[in-house]
């Protein structure tokens, strides 16, 4: 199968899939908020609220979901670098993670299934590399004190309403056993987040010549494999991590509130990579 008409470039079709798709999503999701705040407001109406509540999401989730295969197909026909695209879609929210659920694919129909069957075939060639001259010859990344003191927003609540629900007077058991519980939570992710502030251990390495990580030994990039970011989910906790092969071992190491984002290290991974695979061309050629 021919593909000749790959003009576009990952950079504009990200941006087409986050204004035609993920964009009006959110607006549908907020504009159904807001219907619903106003109806109750301005009819008294109980039941409406709840119902444009659902039916919002819903919709939002038909739209994504239909929008976002005609955007994907779309794309990876006019794109030449489809690996770089794929990985890039799914941090923007444009494409599921491997594993999501299958609510993505509703409303797409089988003659665009079978199209991008058909697209599959790309992801036979390599991408084409363009070096970054803004990338340095190496990358370290540490733990960012920044973002986690901004977690803390999040756990400091937790362990404040432990502590205020142990003052209610004549409390029961029930409300007691929720505070302990809430107070031990919050206490601990408090501790961890700080303890992670103030960690200044080297976390990943990357640079032109391999990769390691604050759990993995530095290894080569001739020795690497199937480097790429994921992202799972585990009830309403969702975890990020950078994982990759090496001979006798495979790293799956926690991306978490780190000096650089997920987007950028998929670039730097990218162009390591791709400066380490030109460097073994030009020494084969040489010899």
């Amino acid at each position: 199968m021919g593909f000749t008409f790959e003009t576009v470039s990952v950079d504009q079709a990200i941006k087409k899939g986050r204004n035609e798709v993920v964009l009006p999503s959110i607006l549908i999701l907020l504009s159904s908020i807001v219907i619903g705040f106003a109806g109750v407001t301005f009819t008294s109406l109980i039941l409406y609220f709840p119902l444009v509540l659902i039916a919002g999401p819903v919709m939002a989730m038909l739209f994504y979901s239909k929008k976002s295969a005609k955007w994907r197909l779309w794309a990876f026909e006019n794109v030449r670098n489809v690996h770089e695209l794929k990985q890039r879609a799914r941090n923007s929210g444009l494409m599921k993670e491997d594993g999501a659920p299958m609510f993505f694919d509703i409303g797409v129909s089988k003659a665009e299934k079978d199209q991008w069957i058909s697209l599959q075939e790309k992801f036979n060639r390599p991408d084409v590399f363009a070096d970054d001259p803004a990338v340095p010859t190496e990358t370290v990344v540490y733990y960012s004190r920044a973002k986690k003191y901004l977690t803390l927003l999040f756990y400091v609540p937790i362990l404040g309403l432990g502590i205020a629900i142990m003052f209610i007077p004549n409390m029961g058991t029930y409300l007691y056993v929720w505070g302990v519980f809430l107070m031990m939570v919050g206490a601990g992710l408090f501790y961890i987040t700080i303890r992670d502030a103030y960690n200044s251990k080297t976390q990943i390495i990357i640079n032109n010549d391999g990769l390691s990580t604050a759990d993995t030994l530095f290894q080569p990039w001739n020795l690497i494999s199937d480097e790429r970011t994921t992202m799972s989910t585990s009830g309403r906790i969702r975890s990020t991590y950078l994982e990759y092969s090496y001979p006798g071992g495979f790293a799956k190491f926690t991306l978490d509130g780190f000096t650089i984002s997920r987007s950028q290290l998929d670039h730097l991974l990218r162009v390591y990579r791709g400066r380490a695979t030109q460097k073994s061309k030009h020494s084969s050629a040489n010899q």
